[in-house]
């Protein structure tokens, strides 16, 4: 085999790079904390909820999403969601809401954070009108 893939001997250095060229990325804080903090309250929301990672405005957030039991064995019905983001502010790591960026508990806070969340997705779930022939569960 030749090319790019061919080994190299141990005492030869190994190729230099190409140069790539990044342009309009710069992360003020690194994501590795806030990802961190973010992993450690999907793990304290439990099975109770679906929780998945995405990107955003280069942040990574938590999107969490609630469901109805599945009516006699069918699909997961999604009935709540939102977005947690977790920001550093005054010196210290936050979880905040997706949309309006405001703050609801410390990052080093689960309990509270999960109260919280799953408070905001009863609301919501409360909030919304059952489909027809279907009970919208809490």
């Amino acid at each position: 085999m030749s090319g790019k893939h061919t080994a190299t001997r141990r005492n030869e250095p190994a190729p230099p790079l190409p140069h790539i060229e990044v342009t309009y990325v710069a992360l003020a804080v690194p994501n590795g904390e806030r990802l961190t903090y973010l992993t450690h309250l999907a793990k304290r929301l439990g099975p109770r909820v679906a929780t998945h990672f995405e990107h955003q405005r280069h942040e990574v957030v938590l999107a969490v999403v609630a469901f109805n039991p599945p009516p006699s064995g069918g699909e997961l019905i999604p009935v709540a969601g939102l977005t947690v983001r977790c920001v550093y502010e005054d010196k210290q790591w936050w979880f905040a809401r997706g949309g309006d960026g405001i703050r609801f508990a410390a990052a080093n806070d689960l309990d509270t954070a999960a109260v919280t969340i799953f408070g905001e997705l009863d609301k919501q779930i409360a909030e919304r009108p059952a489909p027809a022939g279907q009970v919208v569960a809490a």
